[in-house]
């Protein structure tokens, strides 16, 4: 397992200690982002460009159908791209108030997504969209 997030780092050796996980857990270093408790940069891009993983989950800012997926923080977007370079599948992570917003810096289109794993079902009117370019759109329950 890999990630940039130190409360998701923290989670992931805590069930390492309760004999929960039994997997390599990976931290991405860089330059840090207290706010965000989490690492970017050119660091952290250059440490994930020799990892290769099986699905890359990502928390985004921003989706809509016609300009993909975005970020606010341009470090942060640079990474995820690299992570999904990277990756045999890509699942992004929304709610509700990120759903037609496109924010600072584009991350990727939404065609180079496998799924989206939100609170609430896709916009009616992107079902076509979502369909031709093979988006699954799960509601997590």
């Amino acid at each position: 397992m890999i990630t940039i997030s130190v409360p998701a780092l923290n989670l992931l050796m805590d069930y390492q200690n309760k004999g929960l996980l039994h997997a390599e857990v990976y931290f991405v270093g860089g330059k840090m982002q207290p706010k965000h408790f989490r690492s970017v940069g050119t660091l952290a891009e250059k440490m994930m460009q020799d990892f290769f993983v099986d699905k890359s989950f990502l928390s985004i800012d921003g989706i809509q159908a016609q300009y993909g997926i975005s970020s606010y923080d341009a470090e942060k977007a640079m990474l995820a791209k690299r992570f999904i370079e990277n990756a045999k599948e890509t699942i992004v992570l929304t709610d509700h108030s990120k759903i037609g917003i496109s924010t600072f810096y584009k991350i990727a289109d939404l065609k180079e997504t496998d799924v989206v794993v939100s609170d609430v079902p896709s916009p009616e009117e992107w079902s076509s969209e979502l369909e031709a370019k093979n988006v699954n759109w799960i509601v997590a329950q």
